[in-house]
């Protein structure tokens, strides 16, 4: 592991190639005080999905805000209901488009590990999960001394099938609400060439 003073370096490249990554006050927008560069909003992420995924979020936030991402910045990010949400102090609507895909991917990416086109679990928390990390938390609550356990088909979401596609509601002036299809294969195909086979079997 990364001593203190190797993370203190990296966040700081971080955030000088991406300042919006720099924590800030969420009532005043200003730094954070006495901020250390020990962590950035990156860390923020869950990190199965920060795996795979940070990068690219940063990529994609610098090229459609173009100079408004020196004035951007996050007010706050969690998981919620399975997936990831990101709330900010103002975007574009072509950013918010690319991040209505993240939050997609995310609810079919497994929040520890980051392997993608898992199905939602429940076991009273909603989180989208591999079996290999459910039966490896389920082994550790069990020498714990919890009983009980279901396994992993009881807790996962039913008749799941992964789609890089997904519908969504829109509204406009012109046409009225309408029902549009949204693609995720561009952000699939920088995460791995390979998943151009996933997306081509439909798996």
């Amino acid at each position: 592991m990364s001593d203190k003073g190797d993370i203190i370096k990296k966040n700081k490249e971080l955030i000088e190639q991406y300042p919006f990554l720099l924590p800030r006050s969420v009532w005043t927008g200003e730094p954070i005080e006495d901020y250390d560069y020990t962590w950035t909003e990156l860390d923020e992420i869950p990190e199965g999905w920060r795996n795979v995924y940070g990068m690219l979020i940063c990529e994609d936030l610098v090229r459609t805000l173009g100079d408004y991402a020196n004035k951007f910045y996050f007010v706050e990010i969690k998981e919620k209901y399975g997936g990831l949400r990101m709330y900010d102090n103002g975007a574009t609507e072509e950013w918010y488009d690319q991040l209505r895909k993240y939050e997609h991917l995310t609810e079919c990416t497994c929040i520890n590990c980051g392997k993608i086109g898992v199905p939602l679990t429940n076991t009273g928390w909603i989180l989208p999960s591999c079996r290999d990390c459910y039966e490896e938390s389920a082994e550790r609550r069990y020498e714990l001394g919890w009983r009980n356990i279901p396994s992993y088909e009881e807790i996962c979401e039913k008749g799941y099938h992964f789609s890089p596609q997904f519908n969504v509601r829109r509204w406009s002036k012109d046409k009225g609400e309408e029902i549009i299809t949204v693609d995720c294969s561009d952000i699939l195909e920088r995460v791995d060439p390979k998943y151009k086979v996933l997306l081509q079997k439909g798996d």
